[in-house]
């Protein structure tokens, strides 16, 4: 059964065994970007919809700000930034409500 508070998910493909993996990113996966020199994969989740989950700031356009996520083609699993002191989190950065960029700088 579905969980009825995710909205979307991403599919992972093998393409030397066509098989498949799903991977929920976050809440309505809306635009994708890979990066091969990295290994990682960009997930821009739009959270629009009234049902999906607060934002945790507070936006000054009235709507539910999106966010992303980021795959690691290593692990295919989220990716985890670990920091100095050795501790982890699974990365997640929100964007400005729909519609949105992202700009990426070296």
């Amino acid at each position: 059964m579905l969980d009825p508070n995710r909205k979307g998910s991403v599919y992972i493909i093998d393409p030397t065994t066509f098989s498949t993996q799903m991977l929920y990113t976050g809440y309505q996966p809306h635009g994708i970007a890979v990066d091969d020199v990295q290994g990682l994969v960009y997930v821009a989740n739009l959270n629009y919809d009234t049902g999906g989950p607060a934002p945790h700031h507070v936006s000054a356009c009235s709507g539910k700000n999106g966010y992303l996520t980021i795959i690691d083609m290593n692990t295919m699993q989220l990716w985890n930034k670990t920091l100095a002191d050795g501790s982890s989190f699974q990365y997640k950065c929100e964007l400005l409500p729909f519609p949105y960029f992202v700009s990426v700088r070296n």
